[in-house]
């Protein structure tokens, strides 16, 4: 089975949108965010967590570009996985 490249990064791409969105949109409803590394940035938690998700899709790049797909399958399945975590609180 052939993977798309291109196609897992855009996937990726979108599940780290949405998980910044929801998890914008859960704290905006009274919800607490878990992840106490998050917490410990205060004010500027959606900015660490912006630059984190971008990090990740820079890397996830560059491990794509090398050949190695599995980190990057694992790394889309977490995000895939916080998403529907957070549409579960949310809904």
């Amino acid at each position: 089975m052939r993977i798309e490249k291109p196609l897992l990064m855009s996937l990726l791409t979108i599940f780290s949108s949405l998980d910044i969105l929801t998890t914008y949109v859960g704290i905006s409803k009274g919800l607490a965010e878990d992840n106490i590394f998050l917490l410990s940035f205060g004010s500027e938690m959606f900015i660490t967590m912006t630059i984190l998700k971008i990090s990740v899709i820079v890397l996830s790049y560059i491990l794509l570009k090398k050949g190695y797909i599995l980190p990057v399958l694992i790394v889309m399945a977490m995000m895939a996985f916080a998403v529907i975590n957070n549409f579960t609180l949310l809904f």
